[in-house]
C-alpha cells in the first residue's frame, strides 16, 4: 500500500505476469473517492500479453452523496453507468423521504457489438435472407 496526499495505491502479484495495481484518487478537500484505476495484464485476441487499464469515476452532489458511477468499461465500447437520485423536496404525506434515495438507475448497454453479433447470427442461420425475401 502506498498512501499519497490524494491517492491510495495497492499492488498485488498478477497470475499472468508482473503486478496488478489499483489506485484510488480522492478529492483533496472532502477525501471522497473520485476515481479508481486498475492496471494489469491480459491477453488480446491473438494471445499476446498486453497491459490493460480500466478507470471508474465517481461524482457527488454538494453534500457528498454519490450521484454517478461510470466505468470500468470505456464509454465508446459500452455504457456502464449507475446514477442515483434523491428526494429533494419535503412532502407532508411522506415526511421521512426528504434526502433519501429516490431511484438508482443502472445502464449496461453494448449497442454496436450486440448489433454486429445479431447480424452475424441472422446471416449464418439464413434468417436474414428469408426475412428479406419475405418483404
Amino acid at each position: 500500500m502506498d498512501y499519497g496526499a490524494t491517492s491510495i495505491t495497492k499492488t498485488t502479484p498478477s497470475l499472468l505476469s508482473g503486478d496488478v495495481s489499483e489506485t484510488e484518487a480522492r478529492d483533496a478537500t472532502t477525501l471522497l473517492l473520485t476515481g479508481t484505476t486498475r492496471t494489469g495484464k491480459s491477453h488480446d485476441i491473438d494471445g499476446n500479453l498486453v497491459t490493460v487499464s480500466k478507470v471508474t469515476t465517481h461524482s457527488y452532489d454538494s453534500i457528498g452523496r454519490i450521484i454517478e458511477e461510470n466505468g470500468p468499461l470505456d464509454d465508446s465500447v459500452a455504457l456502464d453507468k449507475t446514477t442515483t437520485a434523491y428526494y429533494t423536496t419535503y412532502d407532508a404525506s411522506w415526511p421521512n423521504n426528504f434526502g433519501r434515495v429516490q431511484s438508482v438507475t443502472s445502464f449496461a448497454l453494448t449497442p454496436v457489438p450486440l448489433f454486429i453479433l445479431m447480424g452475424e447470427v441472422l446471416f449464418h442461420t439464413g434468417l436474414a435472407v428469408k426475412v428479406i425475401d419475405g418483404v
